[in-house]
């Protein structure tokens, strides 16, 4: 079981904040930084990188991770995702090959964490009967469009995380719309596999509230 499904959640939640900001104190945050493809500014001892397209600061003597501009306040766990990036990140040059989250279950290790089916159910209920609205995100979300599906995007979600949503409209009642959630086949270079599993659907938590808010439907 991931630990973002938990039924103990909050114990489990802060547990994991608390390695995750010891082991980022330990860390050189210098060399953290320029692997994750973040920024190190010595003058106010900060790291400056982006989580699903929004700016945040993570203060190098406390580990709190605080938004700037018009990013929202992340929840705890989302900010553990944002420091173990920093942690985990090996500056690898991503590879450029797409694969499906279940590739990377392949190589690791039996009954780990699974990606959320809500979060490809969703992009469906949103996106499945008009698939050009998909581009309508990246009016928000930095990132570009791809060649894939019916319309396709890829956002970084992390700093060298790409994540590339897709959608195939279907045909009338025959075959149904689907859609696929794909990374670099390195991302693991970048983040643990559990928090790989639950960046989709924070990511997708965040487009819903675009969507909403701007009646995009």
């Amino acid at each position: 079981m991931s630990v973002y499904q938990n039924p103990k959640a909050p114990k489990v939640y802060s547990t994991c904040m608390e390695k995750a900001v010891s082991d980022f104190l330990a860390g050189d945050k210098q060399v953290m930084a320029r692997c994750a493809g973040a920024s190190y500014d010595p003058g106010s001892d900060s790291i400056e990188t982006v989580f699903i397209g929004r700016p945040y600061s993570i203060d190098c003597s406390t580990g709190a991770v605080q938004p700037k501009g018009h990013a929202t306040e992340l929840q705890g766990i989302e900010s553990s995702v944002v420091l173990h990036n920093l942690i985990v990140a090996s500056g690898r040059e991503l590879s450029g090959r797409l694969v499906t989250f279940a590739d990377f279950r392949k190589v690791g290790r039996a009954g780990g964490p699974g990606m959320k089916k809500n979060v490809t159910n969703a992009f469906i209920q949103y996106f499945g009967s008009q698939p050009e609205l998909l581009y309508q995100l990246l009016e928000e979300f930095p990132g570009e469009r791809t060649e894939l599906g019916d319309a396709s995007i890829k956002v970084n979600l992390c700093p060298r995380v790409p994540v590339v949503f897709t959608i195939w409209a279907g045909e009338d009642d025959i075959i149904p719309p689907e859609c696929t959630v794909l990374f670099d086949a390195y991302a693991q270079d970048y983040l643990p596999l559990e928090d790989l599993a639950a960046l989709p659907d924070f990511a997708m938590a965040k487009f819903n509230n675009y969507v909403s808010a701007n009646k995009l439907l």
